[in-house]
């Protein structure tokens, strides 16, 4: 008897390590030849549009580091430059942080602020987001996202709205490892 409740509880130990395994393994994941400095460009305009209106920057400077080969996600810092308010006036975005997951969800890490004369538009921090997919492109990573229901709130003379989440940004990118290769894999 004895030993049939140690084979029990072996066999049960033995099928959850096969489970978590086989569950680990099928997880989206990013894969790189090595580690090193991640970069990214815009392949497109970002295009943030929110209770004020729209924001559409035309270029971007992405970094960050790659630590592992293979990972569920990656953390990038993002500085939008060249943008517009509405169509016509100079915005400034702050840095953007951001961590990046292989199935399609974005944290933004921190308060992204954007400003333009009489309107300042605020994007609290802490908030996951989605989705954004991602197309492997010679070695490089393509993110295409398509991200909704982004919180926001304005103040200011032109663009005072209340917290909403309505929303939305979109603007191809590309990431970049230096000296190597990156890619997506929908089953790490």
């Amino acid at each position: 008897m004895r030993s049939i409740k140690m084979f029990a509880v072996l066999f049960g130990v033995v099928v959850a390590i096969v489970a978590v395994a086989s569950a680990s393994a099928s997880a989206a994941a990013f894969l790189s030849s090595g580690t090193g400095t991640l970069s990214g460009t815009q392949l497109e305009s970002q295009v943030f549009k929110t209770g004020a209106g729209t924001v559409t920057c035309t270029k971007l400077k992405g970094t960050g580091s790659v630590t592992e080969t293979m990972t569920e996600s990656q953390n990038a810092s993002i500085q939008y430059e060249e943008c517009t308010a509405f169509g016509i006036i100079e915005a400034k975005v702050t840095l953007a942080e951001y961590l990046f997951m292989a199935n399609g969800e974005v944290t933004i890490q921190k308060t992204i602020t954007i400003t333009a004369p009489g309107c300042e538009i605020i994007v609290p921090g802490s908030k996951t987001v989605s989705s954004v997919s991602y197309k492997n492109k010679n070695s490089q990573i393509e993110i295409v996202p398509a991200v909704t229901n982004i919180e926001s709130e304005g103040k200011g003379a032109f663009c005072t709205y209340a917290k909403e989440t309505k929303g939305t940004y979109s603007g191809t990118s590309l990431a970049t490892l230096g000296g190597g290769t990156i890619s997506w894999s929908s089953a790490g």
